[in-house]
């Protein structure tokens, strides 16, 4: 199958266009910095070739921490326990129904999630500690947990 020429001609022309998209991008971005700094938010810079310059600037901006929505857990987040039914829940050594409980979590006790997320046996585990007695810890599942 013979290509006409001004199809061919348009294949090009699309194809320079396209490398030309692509070389500008990945200039624009590697002239960036991205910064996440330990309150969950991210700046974006133009990077000016000096990174201690680029930080003072970032510092200079500013930037709203990320909320915590509804459902969606991450380490440092306080949470409490419910939906037990009273039983309370079974805090285990590690993550999965294989870890041997090492303490019975009571219905809105709180704790704070310190490690994580486990995908074991189907379920999402959270290492958490308690915010009232610091040896109370180990890794529950996050159906039992909720946000403050």
């Amino acid at each position: 199958m013979k290509l006409s020429r001004p199809v061919l001609i348009a294949a090009i022309i699309i194809s320079l266009i396209f490398t030309l998209l692509f070389i500008f991008f990945q200039i624009i971005l590697s002239r960036s910095v991205i910064i996440l700094n330990d309150t969950n938010t991210i700046l974006i810079t133009p990077h000016s070739g000096d990174l201690d310059s680029t930080k003072k600037s970032a510092e200079l901006l500013q930037a709203s921490p990320t909320p915590n929505l509804p459902g969606v857990f991450s380490t440092g987040m306080v949470v409490h326990i419910f939906q037990t039914g009273g039983d309370g829940l079974k805090i285990r050594s590690f993550a999965g129904f294989e870890g041997i409980p090492v303490y019975l979590g009571s219905e809105g006790e709180e704790f704070e999630i310190i490690a994580g997320p486990e995908i074991i046996d189907s379920k999402i585990w959270w290492k958490i500690v308690s915010l009232s007695d610091p040896k109370k810890s180990g890794w529950a599942v996050q159906e039992y947990l909720t946000q403050q």
